[in-house]
């Protein structure tokens, strides 16, 4: 839950929008997409790996007709009470064009964390650690094919992205790269990991994907049988890194989506995984369905 102030009310022109609350960091294009709006019935490797998620702070978006501003600073826990310590982010994207059904939106964003220490129930410091890992895109399992295991005391992480969206008419591509260093203490070495999607779609109704303050939304159909996506996705992630055999993954992954009104839709997911840790490895095959009511 976050307040939003319009500056324009009080300064009697923009100067963009002040959020204080909990929401999502200015990290990344994926991660920043509302759940009611992912083209996929799950997140990306790298997304799901590397993505911060939501945090209490303070938010300033900047917009203009040419690009978009956006810088906050976070504290406190996530939802689980779990994580604490403090992030500074930022995220800045051209936007040469977007109109409807015409858009360009090339961006970079960075975040550093710094965890904090703990102390248990029987008085004892627990020092900040991370692990980095992803689901093979189905979220309904728990088995994670690549894990880099956690890693102890851990002093800051640093995460950065790059992400473009095009959109022309009917056809789109997005695609990002994201990347993180874990820095540690007592001598420990540091960890990199990093991933990327790329994906393309087409509103075989004729429809285009919506696009607004830095985000893309759902396509408004314009048939009395509703609107008609198709896609196709490529994602990796690398966690071999440092010495900690963490493992790769290459996922493929084909979608339908079916959607009978803005805030109703239908999705079909199959997932074809490629995955190697160590000596081990493993190419699971996924076939998702989800019915999707928001409001």
């Amino acid at each position: 839950m976050a307040l939003r102030l319009e500056t324009r009310a009080v300064f009697g022109h923009d100067a963009g929008k002040l959020r204080v609350g909990h929401m999502k960091l200015p990290l990344g294009f994926e991660g920043n997409t509302s759940t009611r709006a992912g083209s996929f019935i799950e997140s990306a490797l790298p997304t799901q790996a590397f993505y911060q998620n939501r945090r209490s702070g303070i938010d300033w978006a900047y917009e203009r007709d040419r690009y978009i501003a956006n810088l906050g600073w976070f504290f406190e826990s996530d939802l689980q009470g779990n994580n604490p310590g403090d992030t500074a982010a930022a995220r800045l994207a051209w936007t040469p064009a977007k109109q409807a059904s015409q858009v360009l939106h090339l961006g970079v964003s960075a975040s550093r964390e710094r965890p904090d220490s703990e102390v248990n129930g029987l008085g004892a410091t627990v020092h900040p650690s991370a692990r980095w890992r992803a689901r093979p895109e189905a979220a309904l399992t728990d088995v994670r094919l690549v894990d880099s295991g956690t890693l102890g005391r851990v002093d800051r992480i640093d995460r950065m992205g790059l992400e473009a969206l095009w959109i022309h008419g009917p056809w789109s591509l997005q695609g990002e790269y994201l990347r993180q260093k874990t820095t540690r203490e007592a001598g420990l070495s540091s960890y990199s990991a990093d991933g990327a999607y790329l994906f393309a779609s087409w509103m075989a109704t004729g429809e285009s994907r919506s696009y607004s303050g830095g985000n893309v939304g759902n396509p408004k159909p314009r048939g009395k049988y509703g609107a008609l996506e198709l896609l196709a996705r490529y994602s990796r992630i690398d966690l071999d890194s440092d010495g900690i055999a963490g493992g790769r993954e290459h996922n493929w992954t084909l979608g339908a989506n079916w959607y009978l009104a803005q805030n109703f839709r239908f999705q079909a997911n199959y997932v074809r995984t490629d995955a190697r840790r160590g000596a081990l490895s493993a190419d699971p095959s996924v076939f998702e369905l989800r019915a999707q009511l928001h409001f």
